[in-house]
């Protein structure tokens, strides 16, 4: 399961079922789709960038932070395409976008993502737990 860290909120854990792979980007390949959404996360201030944390000496994980005043998303560099994707969509999702051009291949995968935490925010207690 991975971590998410949202500026606002508690550590968010992506659940399983978020996971799945959408390989019906239809017209856009992998690394298209991941250039895309640093593109997109560019237009919002945020600064992705990919650092290795193999040798830090503690469990890091890759998500949305504040250094000195400025937006960032490190990102492992070790993870795979699609995992990178995942976490960066998942993030990206659940900010405000209604007045960004976002190419709709993009579009349609915040909007999957979105719903999916949407659904998963249902089923879980306040410390992100899953119910039941």
């Amino acid at each position: 399961m991975a971590i998410v860290y949202f500026l606002s909120k508690k550590p968010y854990r992506v659940p399983y079922s978020l996971k799945t792979r959408f390989v019906d980007w239809k017209s856009m390949k992998a690394e298209q789709l991941y250039n895309s959404l640093k593109e997109l996360a560019d237009k919002l201030g945020i600064t992705v960038s990919e650092q290795s944390f193999k040798n830090t000496g503690i469990h890091v994980n890759s998500g949305l932070c504040r250094v000195k005043d400025q937006q960032m998303f490190i990102m492992n560099k070790h993870e795979n395409l699609s995992a990178k994707i995942e976490i960066l969509a998942s993030c990206l999702a659940d900010l405000s976008l209604e007045n960004i051009y976002i190419v709709p291949a993009v579009r349609d995968v915040l909007d999957r993502y979105k719903m999916k935490i949407q659904k998963h925010a249902g089923n879980t207690d306040s410390s992100g737990i899953e119910k039941g």
